[in-house]
């Protein structure tokens, strides 16, 4: 029940979306400043770092830092399914499809973690969170998707 209602036991299971849920009204629309929210600098905010990166934005940089990180997700999101569309082989076009469907499906559950749409499940936010593991893989995979651009003759220029 506490999934439903995080407020239903709010120094217990829904501790963490809870502090999340102050974390991200508390910046409002420009946010409070870089290393200014009290949430994630008092450690109110478990786990800012990870799985909680998205309330520290949103409450560092308000609602304008969160609407240019989800461009930027967007952007990179966009450029997979191009890459993907353009591949010469249907294995190419799979797996830099993966790639965006992996990012895309990483930001909404982090996301919906920190707003308390989804579960707490300590999914990391691609490029944003912290974790050697998680940032190596990623760029690992945008390396395979760009090798797959680069040997697509209409998109290596």
């Amino acid at each position: 029940m506490t999934f439903i209602d995080p407020g239903r036991d709010p120094l217990g299971a829904g501790y963490n979306v809870q502090q999340s849920l102050i974390a991200v009204g508390a910046g409002q629309f420009f946010g409070r400043g870089l290393g200014f929210g009290s949430q994630s600098q008092l450690h109110f905010l478990p786990e800012a770092q990870t799985d909680f990166i998205i309330s520290v934005i949103g409450e560092e940089l308000g609602f304008v830092g969160l609407l240019i990180i989800l461009g930027l997700y967007v952007v990179i999101i966009y450029r997979l399914i191009r890459i993907a569309a353009g591949c010469r082989t249907d294995f190419a076009a799979y797996t830099v499809l993966g790639t965006a469907l992996l990012f895309f499906i990483q930001l909404t559950v982090n996301a919906g973690a920190a707003l308390g749409l989804l579960p707490v499940t300590g999914v990391t936010l691609p490029f944003v969170s912290y974790g050697g593991s998680s940032l190596i893989i990623n760029f690992g995979l945008v390396g395979i998707a760009e090798s797959a651009a680069r040997s697509s003759p209409a998109l290596a220029e």
